[in-house]
């Protein structure tokens, strides 16, 4: 009996997107089963692209390669949605015959395959990122169309069903995990010494990228209502994310707030490729490797590895999520994994995911209504978070110890790949 045919959407499982990386683990995880024959349509990978020379199942490349005629490339650039495989995904359909088309992707990057001539001839599983509500009424038309749909978070789906009035096929949640090298250290003082911060420091982390939804000018608020409230002034806010870039202005926010000796960001040396911790001095400093002013603001560039940033993460007290909307925030979940404990703000997949890890969900002090989307974006409020902070610190380091294990544990026992791929 022929084995059913997986055509799997997404981008290219070599690169270290947050897409890839889902697709890469579930496409594992499916492949180990023996059960089905694998495809995979990798948009930002090039037809015949070397680096899927190691892919242990079909390999669709999106972008033309260099060699191609030039009206091969005009095709593909006479449509912003090419990028994301419409241009070629019927001649992949051809060449592969899938019997399920999935998708883990927005609505803009997947709604080509409800078009498709072919549409009669597979069944459609999707997964779009459901980040805020409500959702555009075009958007729940297309789920409603699929066969199946997952979300990355409980949250989403109970918006997914309350929307389309349980027209929408949901089958579930199916989060993902977090990277092996997530993990907590042994000796969390000492860890602190071996990363060249004092002991002493209490430090409130956060891994987002600078941009426009994640709320530095918020959070930046929110540190000093809670460092001017308490007695103790031994606080540090590291912000692992990157300057300069789209977003916030970083220095101005660290002047507007009196920060700057209370600001760390990770840095990477561009000669050794070595991250560091460090106060923040600039978008350029001085190498502790080198010597030389080689040393720049992390950033999708010029980046830490899994293991460095789990080593960052393990530096911090408490792990906070600062965002008007998530998809899901990731981060979350990976500091759960190396036992911190999480705060987040208490708006869309956060809302699920705080309470899912034992966090502390941040209630927003409004939600308004974006402009560009109609969705509703949260309003943090300040003078709760900075509550929050200052009742987060006043447990004993035991108590706080305790709050790190439960998050270690509920990450264990709810996020892990083989949990969503069997879901």
């Amino acid at each position: 009996m022929r084995k059913k045919r997986i055509l799997f959407c997404s981008e290219a499982t070599f690169l270290n997107t947050g897409y890839a990386t889902y697709t890469r683990e579930i496409l594992k995880y499916l492949h180990g089963t023996g059960k089905y024959e694998i495809a995979e349509m990798g948009c930002y990978g090039k037809v015949a692209d070397p680096q899927a020379a190691d892919i242990p199942w079909k390999f669709y490349g999106v972008v033309p390669p260099d060699d191609w005629p030039e009206e091969k490339k005009r095709e593909y650039h006479a449509k912003p949605t090419n990028q994301f495989g419409e241009w070629i995904f019927e001649d992949v359909c051809l060449d592969f015959l899938p019997d399920i088309v999935c998708d883990i992707r927005d609505f803009w990057m997947l709604d080509f395959a409800e078009r498709s001539p072919f549409r009669d001839y597979f069944k459609w599983c999707i997964m779009p990122t459901v980040d805020a509500r409500p959702q555009a009424r075009q958007w729940i038309a297309t789920y409603e169309g699929a066969d199946a749909c997952l979300t990355y978070s409980d949250w989403a789906g109970d918006i997914l069903e309350d929307q389309s009035g349980g027209r929408i096929n949901y089958i579930g949640c199916a989060p993902p995990s977090a990277h092996p090298a997530y993990s907590p250290v042994e000796d969390r003082e000492m860890h602190k010494v071996n990363m060249g911060i004092d002991p002493s420091y209490k430090i409130i982390g956060t891994v987002m990228r600078n941009q426009r939804r994640k709320l530095f000018p918020d959070l930046f608020e929110a540190f000093r209502k809670f460092l001017d409230s308490s007695e103790d002034k031994n606080y540090y806010l590291y912000c692992h994310t990157s300057y300069p870039d789209l977003g916030w202005d970083i220095p101005e926010l660290i002047h507007q707030y009196e920060l700057s000796s209370k600001i760390m960001m990770t840095y990477i040396c561009r000669e050794t490729k070595r991250p560091f911790p460090s106060l923040f001095k600039g978008a350029v400093i001085q190498s502790p490797f080198t010597g030389r002013r080689s040393a720049v603001v992390s950033s999708v560039k010029d980046g830490a590895s899994y293991e460095d940033l789990a080593a960052i993460i393990n530096t911090f007290d408490v792990y906070v999520q600062y965002a008007n909307s998530e998809g899901f925030g990731l981060p979350q979940v990976e500091a759960a994994a190396c036992g911190i404990p999480v705060m987040s703000t208490d708006y869309s997949a956060m809302e699920s995911e705080v309470r899912k890890l034992g966090g502390i969900p941040l209630k927003p002090k409004a939600l308004y209504k974006e402009l560009e989307t109609g969705c509703l974006r949260a309003v943090p409020d300040n003078d709760n978070t900075a509550k929050e902070l200052l009742k987060f610190f006043s447990l004993s380091q035991e108590e706080r110890d305790d709050l790190g294990k439960l998050a270690r544990k509920n990450f264990e026992e709810k996020y892990q790949w083989h949990l969503s791929g069997a879901k």
